[in-house]
Protein backbone atom coordinates (compact mmCIF):
# COMPACT_ATOMS: atom_id res chain seq x y z
CA UNK A 1 0.00 0.00 0.00
CA UNK A 2 3.10 2.36 0.90
CA UNK A 3 4.34 2.09 -3.00
CA UNK A 4 0.80 3.38 -3.81
CA UNK A 5 0.46 6.02 -2.36
CA UNK A 6 4.12 6.93 -3.33
CA UNK A 7 3.10 6.70 -6.87
CA UNK A 8 0.05 8.96 -6.30
CA UNK A 9 2.04 11.43 -4.21
CA UNK A 10 4.48 11.37 -7.37
CA UNK A 11 2.19 11.61 -9.81
CA UNK A 12 0.19 14.42 -8.34
CA UNK A 13 3.60 16.28 -7.76
CA UNK A 14 4.81 15.47 -11.50
CA UNK A 15 1.92 17.27 -13.02
CA UNK A 16 1.94 20.18 -10.72
CA UNK A 17 5.24 20.35 -11.45
CA UNK A 18 4.92 20.43 -15.57
CA UNK A 19 1.82 22.67 -15.21
CA UNK A 20 3.47 25.08 -13.10
CA UNK A 21 6.39 24.97 -15.63
CA UNK A 22 4.16 25.65 -18.84
CA UNK A 23 2.39 28.50 -16.63
CA UNK A 24 5.39 30.63 -15.88
CA UNK A 25 7.33 29.70 -19.67
CA UNK A 26 3.67 31.44 -20.61
CA UNK A 27 4.03 34.37 -18.11
CA UNK A 28 7.61 35.01 -19.36
CA UNK A 29 9.33 34.21 -16.77
CA UNK A 30 13.76 33.05 -17.26
CA UNK A 31 14.04 29.54 -18.02
CA UNK A 32 16.36 29.07 -14.61
CA UNK A 33 13.57 30.50 -12.31
CA UNK A 34 10.91 28.94 -13.61
CA UNK A 35 12.87 25.75 -13.44
CA UNK A 36 13.92 26.30 -9.98
CA UNK A 37 9.57 27.27 -9.39
CA UNK A 38 8.32 24.13 -10.52
CA UNK A 39 10.69 22.19 -8.82
CA UNK A 40 9.81 23.84 -5.15
CA UNK A 41 6.37 23.04 -6.34
CA UNK A 42 7.27 19.28 -7.00
CA UNK A 43 9.24 18.43 -3.89
CA UNK A 44 6.55 20.71 -1.61
CA UNK A 45 3.27 18.76 -3.17
CA UNK A 46 5.46 15.52 -3.00
CA UNK A 47 5.95 16.24 0.62
CA UNK A 48 2.08 17.12 1.86
CA UNK A 49 0.48 14.92 -0.47
CA UNK A 50 2.41 12.03 0.85
CA UNK A 51 1.78 13.19 4.86
CA UNK A 52 -2.20 13.73 3.43
CA UNK A 53 -2.79 10.58 2.36
CA UNK A 54 -0.63 8.59 4.93
CA UNK A 55 -2.72 9.91 7.20
CA UNK A 56 -6.22 9.13 5.72
CA UNK A 57 -4.89 5.59 5.35
CA UNK A 58 -4.62 5.35 8.86
CA UNK A 59 -8.16 7.14 9.41
CA UNK A 60 -9.56 4.12 6.65
CA UNK A 61 -7.42 1.36 8.72
CA UNK A 62 -8.72 2.73 11.96
CA UNK A 63 -12.70 2.82 10.48
CA UNK A 64 -12.43 -0.77 8.83
CA UNK A 65 -11.18 -1.98 12.13
CA UNK A 66 -13.90 -0.51 14.29
CA UNK A 67 -16.51 -1.69 12.01
CA UNK A 68 -15.04 -5.21 11.66
CA UNK A 69 -14.84 -4.65 15.50
CA UNK A 70 -18.81 -4.05 15.72
CA UNK A 71 -19.54 -6.21 12.96
CA UNK A 72 -18.00 -9.16 14.83
CA UNK A 73 -19.79 -8.56 18.08
CA UNK A 74 -23.45 -8.52 16.63
CA UNK A 75 -22.80 -11.33 15.26
CA UNK A 76 -21.53 -13.24 18.58
CA UNK A 77 -24.29 -11.60 20.15
CA UNK A 78 -26.97 -13.03 17.88
CA UNK A 79 -25.57 -16.28 17.54
CA UNK A 80 -25.41 -16.43 21.33
CA UNK A 81 -29.42 -15.48 21.17
CA UNK A 82 -29.89 -18.06 19.04
CA UNK A 83 -28.42 -20.66 21.13
CA UNK A 84 -30.04 -19.62 24.33
CA UNK A 85 -33.79 -19.27 22.65
CA UNK A 86 -35.19 -23.27 22.28
CA UNK A 87 -35.89 -23.96 18.74
CA UNK A 88 -39.47 -24.30 17.73
CA UNK A 89 -38.33 -27.68 16.26
CA UNK A 90 -37.00 -29.27 19.26
CA UNK A 91 -39.54 -30.65 21.86
CA UNK A 92 -40.23 -28.57 25.31
CA UNK A 93 -39.71 -31.60 28.26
Amino acid sequence: MNGLLGQMALGLSVLLFLVVLVISFLAGVPMLEAACRAAAVFLGTAFASMLFLRFMMGVVYRFIAEKMIVHGKAKDAKRRDAEARPSATTPLG
